[in-house]
């Protein structure tokens, strides 16, 4: 929250499963508009449709950004929302050393698209087929943000994720 107010992102929608209460009140506290998935055990894309359906209609665009990848840069954040200046009907995607990460920006021209995919893979299976189809423009940007690929799923993510918070704003 503190990282997409610093870039000037002042709307972030936070959607809560487990533990709702909890989460909820550190997000508003923290500055955020709280959602409620009541369907969280279906999956992050549940999570995803709910965010999509919250978001004002003078939206042009989101970032995703799932929780467990904490340590994205202000850089890339920036970055990103230049490129989507100049291509506002686009997806842009952050890339370091040739692979995709998160969080990418997202254009809400496809949240339709997004609220009545159920093919497989969630957001993902959608996002490739929009790729594959051209539905939609689709960016890589450089970032020197390697924090984009860093997924902290286990104890161990974790204990590197403290290492890694230190130097986060450092170039990768």
């Amino acid at each position: 929250i503190d990282l997409f107010h610093s870039c000037g992102i002042m709307d972030i929608i936070v959607v809560t499963g487990h533990r709702a209460d909890e989460v909820g009140q550190l997000a508003v506290n923290a500055g955020a508009r709280v959602v409620h998935n009541a369907d969280y055990e279906d999956g992050m894309f549940s999570s995803i449709k709910t965010g999509i359906r919250a978001l004002h209609p003078e939206t042009r665009g989101f970032f995703l950004l799932p929780v467990d990848i904490p340590l994205i840069r202000r850089g890339t954040i920036k970055l990103l929302t230049e490129a989507f200046t100049s291509f506002p009907l686009a997806i842009v995607y952050p890339v370091f050393q040739g692979r995709r990460g998160h969080p990418p920006l997202i254009t809400t021209s496809l949240a339709q698209h997004i609220l009545n995919y159920d093919g497989p893979n969630g957001l993902r299976g959608l996002l490739d087929q929009v790729d594959r189809q051209s539905i939609t423009s689709v960016r890589d940007i450089a970032v020197p943000d390697a924090n984009i690929l860093f997924d902290m799923d286990t104890l161990t993510d974790y204990q590197t994720g403290i290492d890694l918070y230190g130097k986060r704003d450092v170039p990768t």
